[in-house]
């Protein structure tokens, strides 16, 4: 039996001067018995540098598998003589049968003729694969599977309509395209991936759907930041979108989306690229100028410009409820909350539902008032009219009537 991975030599005799532990590198393992000779069972690692290999016998000769980090596809096999380690670090299910393999060979039980090769038969040192393209419906097959140690994965026009859960087993993937296909949704579970940084769904029917949850799991939400949305068919903004700590690019054009919600510059921190064009936006919400933007594209979209800010005085600076001002005061003193210790409803009212004053505070009430931009808000703007209209839901009526000018307040 033959595995491809990333071996690792530990010396434990002091005896051998000046080798204390090699480093990882490409390698085949073998497990096998040598042509013609007795029942006697070896592995050779065999690496580019070392193509005849290093032999080592294992029948009474192993001292300790420690199997720890098994599922992670890292195993060190620990032999009497010599006092060597080998650190192995493959793909976990070629490393589990490999494993199985050995231990029916050292224990003396069951069989395992079958699995063992060729010591010395010729074996070229394959590189990991990384990068795996499928385009159009010709290189695209369901039954094969994708391989492990992959880390970009392109699958465009093949006309997917269900997300494939091949995919969902690729620990190590980086980067994602699913562009052009059909796709309604994604599952909860792709949230999990562990190393997703750009991720490519722009040109599907992602907008029939508000399934979004994906986009909560604590682990997408720290690695995600390339997100590409364009051409989706959306008819609002995803608010779970607020969740992704370290986004940096979010491309949303070519949509219907109408609005976007109050808080996007309180949240969306990390963002420096934001393409909202073509889409049905009136107005952007005054906490975009929170945002650090180096690009900021938000041409042809219908933005209100028949009013006069001067004479649009916000109402209802009454008294607001007291679910309201506790709501406020839990997003302004930054008291921590989440779905485990309040209910959904609740949740998604105090996270997104509310707007941002032109003094930064959050606040839950519901006047608004329109005003013109003039000031640069990005590094680089697209804008198809001169002025790009914003909203401000002031928190007090003293910030209304002390405010210097909108454009220079926040």
């Amino acid at each position: 039996m033959k595995i491809d991975a990333m071996v690792k030599v530990g010396y434990r005799d002091l005896l051998e001067p000046g080798k204390i532990t090699d480093r990882h590198v490409k390698s085949i393992l073998t497990i096998g018995k040598e042509a013609g000779g007795k029942n006697e069972v070896f592995i050779i690692v065999k690496t580019n540098q070392l193509e005849t290999g290093r032999k080592y016998k294992v029948n009474n000769n192993i001292e300790q598998v420690f199997l720890r980090f098994l599922k992670e596809g890292k195993s060190t096999i620990r032999f009497k003589e010599p006092r060597h380690d080998l650190s192995i670090n493959s793909d976990p299910i070629q490393l589990k049968a490999f494993l199985k393999v050995l231990k029916l060979v050292n224990d003396g039980t069951g069989s395992y003729e079958k699995h063992l090769s060729s010591l010395y038969a010729d074996s070229k040192i394959m590189s990991v694969k990384k990068k795996l393209a499928i385009v159009g419906k010709q290189d695209f097959s369901v039954d094969s599977k994708f391989p492990r140690t992959i880390e970009e994965l392109k699958i465009c026009e093949v006309n997917m309509k269900y997300f494939d859960k091949r995919i969902l087993h690729l620990p190590n993937l980086k980067t994602l395209c699913l562009s052009k296909n059909q796709l309604l949704e994604i599952p909860d579970a792709f949230g999990s991936l562990p190393n997703i940084s750009t991720l490519d769904l722009s040109d599907n029917l992602l907008g029939s759907s508000r399934a979004w949850n994906w986009l909560t799991s604590t682990r997408i939400v720290n690695t995600l930041s390339v997100l590409n949305l364009a051409n989706n068919k959306l008819g609002y903004f995803p608010l779970e979108l607020l969740n992704l700590n370290n986004l940096y690019s979010l491309n949303l054009s070519r949509n219907q989306i109408t609005a976007l919600p109050g808080t996007v510059g309180f949240y969306l921190k990390s963002i420096r690229e934001m393409d909202l064009s073509f889409n049905l936006l009136k107005y952007v919400p005054v906490s975009v100028k929170i945002l650090n933007l180096e690009k900021l594209n938000v041409s042809s979209n219908p933005f209100l410009t028949d009013f006069d800010s001067n004479e649009l005085i916000p109402q209802n600076f009454g008294i607001m409820s007291l679910f309201d001002l506790a709501a406020g005061a839990v997003e302004n003193y930054r008291i921590p909350f989440s779905l485990e210790n309040i209910p959904k409803t609740i949740f998604n009212y105090v996270k997104y539902q509310a707007g941002v004053c032109i003094c930064r505070k959050i606040t839950f009430r519901k006047n608004t008032t329109h005003y013109s931009n003039r000031n640069i808000i990005a590094s680089q703007v697209w804008i198809s009219r001169a002025l790009m209209c914003m909203v401000v839901n002031f928190c007090s009526f003293s910030c209304y009537t002390t405010r210097r000018s909108l454009n220079g307040l926040l």
